[in-house]
């Protein structure tokens, strides 16, 4: 019984009960009388092979239409093992698996490319600085291009600079008159390692004391989840009984009893009455 459970295979239900009718028989290429393993029926012969003996597991099994054993094929070469067709809805499936694979491994390439063309620069790639696709505005590198109306190219916007690595730049000094430079490293406590917004597809740098960078983007997240897990938990209600459905099917079946004894006694009441009314 617990092989015909696990062969899931309606056409050749009625062999394996005779298969467990037969005890002490042998079979398979290995003639043995073992009947615990997985087995699978030849649809010429009708002899039973176990599957670790011919290479076909139970997964695999349920997608033969029709088998036959080398020793049929050799008698009659007509004789080939047919398959069940695929359902579509397994390619799209497998079609999805593989689209996701090339997504992770080109934003892995992507990340790589990214880490060797910030290495060529000399920045880490990783911090806030170096994330940041637009000037700030705000340092003083920015108001003085925005005063003077020109822009700086050799000059980088101080908050697009690696805090880690740090570079030289000019000094700010309106009063002196020499043209003379002066290096120095950026402290990393001078400007603060902000995250990256939790958006999807977001890389803009997050709010202080918060994940996101705005409130769309953490409505993104959220609706992103919810279509990740409602499906999944829609399927686990479907399964789990309910103890309403059940309570209403105990009521219902308690109903139905009870009109089937009114009936029996109504059938009862019009044969006393035709008896009386006999006499």
């Amino acid at each position: 019984e617990e092989i015909a459970r696990q062969f899931q295979l309606p056409e050749r239900k009625s062999k394996i009960a005779t298969l467990l009718k037969q005890d002490g028989q042998a079979y398979c290429i290995c003639r043995s009388s073992d009947s615990s393993r997985f087995m699978i029926g030849c649809d010429s012969c009708e002899e039973w092979y176990h599957g670790d003996c011919i290479g076909i597991t139970q997964k695999e099994a349920k997608h033969i239409k029709q088998y036959f054993c080398e020793r049929c094929q050799e008698e009659d070469p007509s004789l080939e093992t047919k398959f069940k067709p695929i359902k579509s809805q397994e390619i799209d499936h497998f079609d999805h698996q593989i689209q996701g694979v090339l997504i992770v491994r080109s934003l892995i390439n992507k990340y790589i490319l990214e880490r060797k063309i910030a290495a060529s620069r000399g920045s880490c790639g990783e911090c806030s600085n170096c994330r940041r696709t637009h000037d700030c505005g705000d340092c003083r590198i920015c108001k003085d291009g925005k005063k003077s109306g020109v822009i700086r190219r050799r000059e980088k916007c101080l908050n697009r600079i690696c805090i880690k690595t740090g570079v030289r730049v000019k000094p700010y000094n309106s009063d002196s008159s020499s043209d003379g430079e002066i290096s120095y490293r950026i402290a990393n406590s001078a400007i603060k390692d902000g995250m990256q917004c939790y958006g999807p597809g977001c890389t803009q740098i997050a709010k202080p004391n918060s994940k996101y960078c705005s409130h769309n983007c953490g409505v993104k997240l959220a609706t992103n989840r919810v279509y990740q897990v409602l499906p999944q938990r829609i399927q686990e209600w479907s399964l789990s009984p309910s103890i309403a459905e059940q309570l209403n099917r105990k009521q219902l079946e308690s109903i139905r009893k009870s009109q089937e004894e009114a009936r029996a006694a109504l059938q009862e009441l019009d044969k006393r009455h035709m008896v009386i009314f006999s006499y």
